[in-house]
């Protein structure tokens, strides 16, 4: 059983080389992989499945920053070791809509047009309860895209004043 995801057949053959390593780690040569797809398939998809976690394991776990933005309200989430930090903005200006790349820009080119609005800023700090990975994934699976520091300490600065 998967972890995360299995990988696209896109990423697999993207991955080839990667893969074909894996398989010869597991003492499994090309002929033999060939048998084997031929005549055990659940193996194959055993097999499969646990370079798929591998490679995400990998992936996620050097993700540092995630955000979630919707029409009103900006999260960003910096992964650290051992926990996550949540900081956030919430605005309750009707018509506004952060997800349209104009208006977000407009307010975030211009901190007092930003401050007119009135946001919410709340933070707090969440000891991971799974892997840092599988909280990643978790953020990541309900629409959390990768964010940068930058970003983060920007906002982070707003809401230190």
């Amino acid at each position: 059983m998967v972890k995360y995801r299995r990988l696209s057949n896109e990423e697999l053959i993207a991955l080839k080389d990667d893969f074909v390593k894996f398989l010869s780690a597991q003492s499994i040569s090309a002929p033999d992989w060939e048998k084997l797809k031929q005549t055990k398939t659940d193996r194959v998809e055993e097999l499969i499945d646990f370079f798929s976690d591998i490679v995400m394991e990998k992936v996620l776990s050097k993700i540092e920053y995630l955000e979630v933005i919707s029409e009103n309200e900006i999260k960003l989430f910096n992964m650290k070791e051992s926990n996550a930090k949540l900081i956030a903005l919430k605005f309750n200006k009707e018509g506004l809509d952060l997800n349209k790349a104009d208006q977000f820009e407009i307010i975030f080119n211009d901190i007092s047009k930003l401050l007119s609005f009135k946001p919410e800023f709340y933070s707090l700090e969440k000891d991971y309860t799974k892997t840092r990975a599988e909280e990643a994934f978790f953020l990541i699976s309900i629409g959390a895209t990768l964010s940068n520091r930058t970003f983060f300490d920007q906002i982070n600065a707003l809401l230190q004043t």
